[in-house]
């Protein structure tokens, strides 16, 4: 069964995926509404490349410029900031992103389980229904090739030669069957495509209609069409939800048809003699059945031969179009890539913090201490005889310099968590910083008494110390590394839930600071899940570069 991080986090990644790809195709439709007048290959071109962007996440492409980074930006000296506090200097975000969901109401674990698992079994079955429904239809065509008969001689294999000769391509190893099977003509395969004639054809058309038949199959061969189809195909079953997806598919058929049909009339191929060629295959023949599988009936058929009679074929592009073409090709691949080059140090530190807060322990060594030293005002929490496999959890709140306001939503959250969150084995303290470190409760596993040292969150002495004195960062990380000390003695991993109103971690000695804490807590085994009491995500006050190095 999936967990809720792992569901979340695909979550996030499909819907950026199908985002990005929707708009990537409105663009492309924006571009083929300015190509409208010019040459059908290059609308086509614009289709093809919506939909190999499903299945080119941009992400691949920061990542590449992530690994070009160091060709292009020199390196920098490694900080050795440490990740697991960064949240703590930004302030905090809530702690429902720490996998602390009872803080807020949540659906049930077995509904919450249990729909991935519903979604991923939908997907499942469409996937492979588009996958099926297409290779019957593959096999279908591929049966009527095997029980073709290759041609030696004949009226069709001498136009084949002469349509060779004027399309250039004569070194082209394309054989060349006649089929039974009442299939119009068509290239079947991908990497060594066949061309399939009907039996009999040479005796409904004349040789001129011939020529052009077998030049629109041609232009289809040196196109690669079958190969770009069976792409096309293959998102259509991954992302067969999508209905631009099959809005493309549509797309792509009627431009590569026009564009075979342009290119016979630029080969030379009378435009009435070429449109009745394929009304005939249209009247004597069936289509093709396979996508894969290009044929010369394929397309808007009217559209077509009105197309072909009017010679209403589109101009070359001039240069504007093919610089407006040129930039979006720029931004939609360079882009990405430089994001990945400029934004290397930030998502990797992101990235970071994340798999450090949610691991069990994290952080730096081998830094120096400074700062003051604050003194318990009481005893340390006294360790309590294990019963199974319970945590050890720790609610310390940062009282010095929080509104009133504040502290009444930390008390909230603090209870919504001791009502929801803990579990019978678990033992709980709380903790404050009110200038000194106190403990309100030692570790218990009492639910009542824990409720109760809660409400006192908000009591006069509370009050007295809390707001009467503007937030000094380097006392709040001297007092936090203090509580952190007063853990040290327990030898299970710990982990400390820290309330705040935020910490603005820009004065002399916070960074300091800041890492004698963390080695403080390493040394302690204690994990940090910070909670801003206004439930806040800013950037970060400290200005130092983060690298994924910096955890050890």
């Amino acid at each position: 069964m999936p967990t809720l991080e792992f569901t979340a986090a695909l979550g996030r990644l499909a819907a950026n995926h199908l985002w990005q790809s929707t708009g990537f195709a409105a663009v492309a439709v924006l571009l083929a509404l300015a190509l409208r007048a010019n040459h059908a290959r290059a609308r086509y071109w614009l289709w093809l490349a919506a939909s190999v962007k499903f299945l080119v996440p941009f992400s691949v492409l920061a990542a590449i410029g992530a690994g070009l980074r160091p060709l292009f930006i020199p390196a920098t000296p490694v900080s050795r900031f440490p990740f697991v506090f960064e949240e703590v200097v930004q302030p905090f975000a809530p702690i429902p992103d720490m996998g602390l969901a009872a803080v807020r109401s949540a659906p049930g674990p077995v509904t919450v389980a249990a729909l991935p698992v519903l979604l991923l079994a939908l997907w499942l079955c469409g996937f492979i229904a588009v996958l099926l429904y297409g290779w019957v239809r593959w096999c279908r065509v591929a049966a009527a090739v095997r029980s073709s008969t290759p041609l030696t001689e004949g009226r069709e294999l001498e136009a084949w030669r002469s349509t060779q000769r004027r399309g250039e391509m004569e070194s082209c190893p394309t054989g060349i069957v006649s089929s039974s099977a009442n299939l119009g003509p068509g290239v079947f395969g991908i990497f060594r495509p066949v061309l399939w004639l009907p039996a009999g054809i040479g005796d409904r058309l004349e040789d001129a209609e011939l020529e052009a038949i077998l030049a629109h199959e041609l232009c289809h061969i040196r196109r690669r069409d079958n190969l770009f189809a069976s792409t096309h195909m293959l998102v259509e079953a991954i992302f067969w939800f999508h209905p631009l997806v099959w809005w493309l598919g549509a797309r792509l058929e009627e431009e590569r048809e026009r564009a075979c049909d342009e290119e016979v009339v630029r080969m030379g191929g009378e435009p009435q003699v070429y449109a009745e060629s394929i009304l005939k295959v249209c009247e004597f023949y069936q289509a093709s059945p396979a996508a894969c599988a290009a044929g010369v009936t394929g397309g808007e058929l009217k559209k077509r031969i009105e197309g072909i009679m009017t010679n209403r074929f589109a101009r070359k592009l001039g240069y504007g179009k093919k610089l407006l073409l040129a930039v979006a090709a720029l931004i939609a691949v360079a882009g990405p890539v430089a994001i990945g080059v400029a934004n290397t140090p930030r998502v990797r530190a992101r990235e970071a913090v994340r798999a450090a807060v949610l691991s069990a322990s994290t952080g730096v060594s081998g830094l120096a201490r400074t700062g003051r030293a604050v003194q318990p005002a009481v005893a340390a929490p006294r360790p309590v005889p294990s019963q199974g496999a319970g945590r050890s959890l720790v609610l310390y709140f940062d009282l010095q310099g929080m509104p009133a306001q504040d502290r009444t939503r930390v008390r909230d959250a603090a209870q919504k968590l001791l009502g929801s969150l803990m579990t019978p084995p678990d033992k709980v303290a709380i903790m404050t910083n009110t200038g000194e470190v106190k403990v309100l409760q030692d570790f218990t596993d009492n639910r009542r008494l824990l409720l109760h040292a809660a409400l006192n969150l908000t009591g006069t002495d509370a009050q007295a110390h809390a707001g009467s004195s503007t937030p000094d960062s380097l006392q709040q990380l001297t007092a936090l590394e203090s509580a952190v000390k007063m853990l040290a003695h327990l030898p299970e991993k710990k982990s400390l839930v820290y309330f705040s109103s935020g910490l603005r971690g820009n004065g002399p000695g916070d960074a300091a600071q800041l890492r004698s804490t963390i080695n403080a807590a390493l040394q302690a085994n204690v994990v940090f899940y910070p909670y801003d009491s206004r439930g806040l995500a800013v950037e970060s006050a400290i200005k130092e570069p983060l690298y994924a190095e910096d955890v050890k």
